[in-house]
């Protein structure tokens, strides 16, 4: 159910432990020793109806408020919890009140058809003629002002249905007016976007505000192709605000310039990623998972939003990582949550290529947390 896997695109850059970023790039990131969390971990079970979903990116509200964005989710009919019978929803989102997880409250939000059964929150769209209709999978966003900007990737169906039966048809964006609202109470229109936003390039992986006083950029992430290549795109803020995200200036052998072929910043990167600023570093952090299947969690560092980024660092083995067929994915980094003793929060979704038995139900398919600290 993870968007964008594919295997055979391994190599030492995505390697782990000793192996990891051999030859990647530029110099180290700092080390980092991560450590799981599972009194966290309870925040993604206190709705009896939200039975497990990935994706799991955050977004920063303002005041005590955090609004995460799910992919595939899956959700119960009713109270019973009954997985066989539960809906397969493509998004979802929910609203953190409290920046501590362990202590917080959670509340899911899905939208229901006029029978009262589940529903994307994002509405899948109808099928054109002689073709599919697409389904949306999040990527992050960000609030400026009173405006929310929540970036999409476009999906449709290729194939039959199976966890890897879609292909990707680029990205879209949209606004929200009243993010101060409940999310049932939100209207989201479409996004002022560049003529074309189709293809295999999503972006919005992760959106960075240039925390330089002064400073009107923001900085949007994306991949494109099989090898998940990671590119930038830098909008003025007034222009994110405006919801006008027409005009993109992308990096490009050495300079920012609109209407240029992006310069791929990792050439061999990941479906899923997170890029934010440590200001006790003075560095920029992209987190991500590090490979395929029995994965880990690992950073790069880099001291401007373009790079040069750093090898990959390994920084965190989820125990899951360990069972036969495991399959971890979705590591990403949530540097507006805190807890009790510091670190940097990241989450990371435990799966299984195979069925596996009911007693793991409420351990797989929920994202988990983790706190690194760095050495």
């Amino acid at each position: 159910m993870a968007r964008g896997l594919r295997p055979g695109l391994l190599s030492l850059c995505l390697g782990v432990g000793a192996l990891a970023g051999a030859g990647c790039g530029p110099g180290d990131a700092p080390a980092g020793r991560g450590e799981a969390w599972p009194a966290a971990d309870v925040l993604f079970q206190v709705d009896t109806r939200f039975l497990g979903a990935d994706g799991a990116y955050s977004v920063d509200l303002g005041g005590d408020r955090v609004l995460w964005l799910f992919g595939d989710t899956v959700v119960a009919r009713d109270e019973k919890r009954n997985y066989r019978t539960a809906a397969f929803l493509r998004n979802t989102v929910a609203i953190q009140t409290g920046r501590d997880p362990s202590r917080a409250f959670m509340r899911f939000y899905w939208r229901h058809d006029d029978d009262g059964a589940p529903q994307s929150w994002l509405p899948e769209t109808a099928p054109e003629a002689g073709g599919a209709g697409y389904w949306y999978w999040p990527g992050q966003g960000i609030r400026i002002g009173p405006t929310l900007v929540l970036f999409y990737g476009r999906l449709r169906q290729d194939g039959a249905p199976g966890p890897n039966s879609f292909a990707d048809e680029g990205w879209t964006a949209h606004v929200i007016d009243n993010p101060d609202a409940e999310p049932s109470a939100w209207r989201p229109r479409l996004a002022l976007l560049p003529a074309d936003t189709s293809g295999s390039t999503s972006l919005g992986e992760a959106v960075v505000r240039d925390p330089a006083p002064g400073s009107d950029a923001v900085y949007v992430y994306g991949t494109h192709g099989a090898r998940h290549a990671v590119f930038v795109a830098r909008f003025s803020a007034a222009a994110m605000q405006a919801g006008d995200l027409s005009h993109p200036a992308y990096y490009c052998d050495g300079q920012w310039a609109e209407g240029c072929t992006p310069t791929d910043i990792i050439d061999l990167g990941y479906p899923e990623l997170s890029v934010h600023h440590d200001a006790r570093l003075g560095l920029y952090l992209m987190v991500a998972s590090t490979g395929y299947g029995s994965t880990g969690l690992g950073w790069r560092s880099a001291p401007r939003p373009e790079g040069p980024w750093s090898r990959i660092r390994d920084v965190y083995r989820p125990p899951e990582s360990f069972r036969d067929g495991s399959f971890n994915y979705a590591g990403k980094a949530h540097p507006e949550l805190t807890g009790p003793g510091g670190g940097l929060v990241i989450t990371y979704v435990p799966s299984a290529f195979e069925s596996q038995p009911p007693e793991l139900d409420a351990t797989l398919y929920h994202p988990h947390f983790v706190r690194v600290f760095t050495e």
